[in-house]
């Protein structure tokens, strides 16, 4: 007997075949409409085969779609009378019925991660067991009745994706402690479309008069700063293992929690760096913050010597403080490389000549965040660039609420390569968001080019 995802998986196919059976007809037509005399008949004798088969094609699909009906309707009725399954003495912990202390709290922070695990669940076993009863049985009464009271819980027996644009939420808020740019202190801003911000990009100058003295008029000019949120999709691909470990016991779903939470974070956090320091501004791609910083900003290194690296350090940070940039919390961003070599750099007597690298990772006084994001092959294949600015002068425009997507059904590619999640036995989950960056001003960052250290 198929099951429902085999039968949704043969269900794709036939209306597949309708789909290139209906432009094989167009294709006929165009044909015969071009024939002449002589090629009149065999063109006809085409567009019948090709007909023919788009209604063989149709038979079919409306075929297998009764036995999807059918089917759900089976499941449905399964579901309905099923009786939850007890578990083993000890496996589950419930939690106190209300939340007085942080870990309870954080408990109810992870509603939405709850609910997501729970869905699965039941997704999973077919309705054997039931979100709400092993939210209550896994994590006590209080996690039941929060997230009953913010997120409605529906019925997933009958397979298929769901989708927790809440759950999104839960992974955005701890990117702040993985991205670099994320960890600057930007501002961030919720757009949920193209926003335009207007500028002042220059301003009469103030001066000390007499008591009857007119000022000196003055003039205003303006530009823009235009957010207009890209979207960034992520997928992560686990094993249903998981599943099944996790429907026999409480810390099994934790342990899946914290898992699937992790590798979201991490993959967006890599993707959105790469995006937010150096993408190219293409349609589809946010402009790099790199390509935002004003051209006399960029600087190339004097040379590799203790003395020439303390003065093109020491110019980064000059740069900003001589455009009147407010540094309130400025930051280093440089790959790890980069970083070692500073950390061990030492004097003719052998002390080293930067030793907050390693105290407390600071550099002439402001942190550091090293990054793989920042290239080490550019130039001549061996340079490196280290860039120096103030975080709040970046702006981070969060679009339309982020979503998560989790499925077992269906396929996914890799490269060229589709596979199945049925026959591997594995789950997709599908993150994606919206998200641009900007400078407030240019002058705000700095960098130093060809660095072979």
């Amino acid at each position: 007997m198929k099951t429902i995802p085999e039968i949704r998986q043969a269900l794709a196919l036939a209306v597949d075949e309708m789909k290139a059976a209906s432009g094989k007809i167009s294709e006929t037509k165009t044909l015969l409409t071009k024939a002449d005399e002589a090629g009149k008949e065999a063109a006809a004798a085409a567009v019948t085969v090709a007909e023919k088969a788009y209604a063989d094609a149709k038979a079919k699909a409306e075929e297998i779609k009764a036995e999807l009906d059918r089917a759900l309707e089976s499941e449905k009725l399964a579901a309905d009378g099923a009786v939850l399954r007890t578990s083993p003495e000890g496996t589950l912990n419930n939690v106190p019925a209300e939340a007085k202390n942080d870990a309870d709290r954080e408990l109810v922070k992870m509603a939405p991660v709850r609910r997501m695990m729970a869905g699965m669940i039941e997704q999973h076993t077919g309705g054997q067991i039931r979100a709400a009863q092993f939210i209550e049985l896994a994590y006590g009464p209080s996690q039941l009745a929060v997230i009953k009271a913010t997120h409605q819980l529906s019925d997933y027996a009958t397979g298929g994706a769901l989708s927790l644009p809440d759950f999104a939420a839960t992974i955005i808020e701890g990117l702040e402690n993985m991205t670099v740019v994320r960890r600057m202190q930007p501002q961030v801003l919720s757009v949920p479309g193209a926003l335009i911000i207007p500028k002042e990009t220059s301003a009469p100058s103030g001066s000390w008069m007499g008591e009857n003295d007119a000022p000196t008029p003055g003039q205003f000019t303006f530009g823009d700063i235009r957010l207009d949120p890209k979207r960034l999709a992520v997928e992560v691909v686990i094993s249903r293992r998981l599943l099944d470990n996790a429907a026999r016991g409480g810390a099994a779903v934790r342990s899946l929690e914290a898992f699937v939470v992790r590798r979201l974070r991490e993959r967006i956090a890599v993707n959105e760096d790469i995006g937010f320091l150096r993408g190219a501004g293409t349609e589809y791609v946010p402009l790099g913050i790199r390509s935002q910083i004003a051209s006399g900003n960029i600087k190339a290194i004097a040379g590799t010597t203790a003395a020439n690296i303390e003065t093109d350090l020491r110019s980064r940070v000059t740069e900003l403080e001589e455009a009147n940039i407010m540094i309130q919390a400025g930051y280093w961003l440089m790959p790890p490389r980069t970083r070692a070599y500073l950390a061990d750099l030492r004097d003719a007597n052998g002390n080293k000549i930067y030793p907050s690298v390693d105290g407390n990772n600071t550099l002439l006084g402001y942190p550091i965040l090293q990054t793989n994001q920042v290239p080490t092959n550019l130039g001549g294949g061996t340079e490196t660039e280290i860039m120096f600015g103030n975080g709040p002068s970046i702006i981070v425009a969060n679009g339309t609420d982020a979503e998560v997507r989790v499925s077992i059904e269906g396929s996914y590619q890799s490269g060229s390569a589709h596979y199945s999640l049925i026959q591997r036995n594995e789950m997709l989950i599908h993150m994606e968001l919206y998200a641009d960056v900007k400078l407030e001003r240019g002058e705000a960052f700095s960098v130093l080019t060809g660095v072979t250290y």
